[in-house]
């Protein structure tokens, strides 16, 4: 696979990195806690352990739905059915903006019309109210648990934008500002918001 296929859909590949960098934390952590002689012990053992490992994941660990339909698309990207179905799974999961992305890339592949309403059902799924209220929730109880996490407020002030409460967004994105003034993402939220005459305190 080329790079510029990895960089059309970030959000499959984002999740598989998220798997990579926890095992490998968790593996850093055990050999710092092991005597000097017991780790070089394990440390010449790790490579036959993860080989191991990976062989009765592959034998004994069935795929889920989910994971065939991303598999055919990491195999073969221009593959406008797999993108659909993908689109689908994520849409079933309540992930509609990464069902949004796979609509966009079949939508580049193929130009069949009836995408456009599929399209049209998510965007309105997207910004149902009901729907943005209860993400919003979501997101306030992750920051309750991670108060130093950036994209959660991002997300909640994206998701108080949409809601059309432009203050509460605009005191939210201050506070992603006060953690990542470079946020590119943020910016153009900044922007448009004092467009519309809110200022960020």
């Amino acid at each position: 696979m080329k790079l510029e296929d990895l960089k059309q859909f970030p959000h499959i590949f984002r999740k598989i990195t998220a798997k990579v960098v926890s095992i490998k934390q968790n593996v850093v952590v055990f050999l710092q806690s092991l005597a000097p002689e017991r780790k070089q012990f394990v440390i010449k053992l790790l490579p036959l352990l993860f080989f191991t490992v990976y062989l009765l994941y592959v034998v004994f660990y069935p795929l889920s739905d989910f994971e065939k339909i991303k598999n055919r698309v990491i195999k073969n990207p221009q593959d406008f059915e797999a993108h659909l179905l993908l689109a689908e799974q994520f849409k079933n999961n309540r992930q509609y903006l990464e069902a949004l992305a796979e609509i966009d890339l079949a939508l580049k592949l193929t130009q069949n019309p009836g995408l456009l309403t599929k399209r049209q059902e998510i965007i309105h799924e997207i910004n149902r109210p009901k729907r943005l209220k209860e993400e919003l929730d979501y997101w306030n109880s992750i920051i309750l648990k991670f108060p130093n996490y950036r994209d959660a407020y991002l997300t909640k002030a994206l998701l108080e934008y949409r809601l059309k409460n432009f203050f509460a967004s605009a005191k939210g994105l201050a506070l992603v500002i006060r953690f990542d003034p470079n946020f590119e993402a943020a910016q153009k939220l900044k922007g448009i918001l004092e467009e519309m005459g809110y200022q960020l305190n």
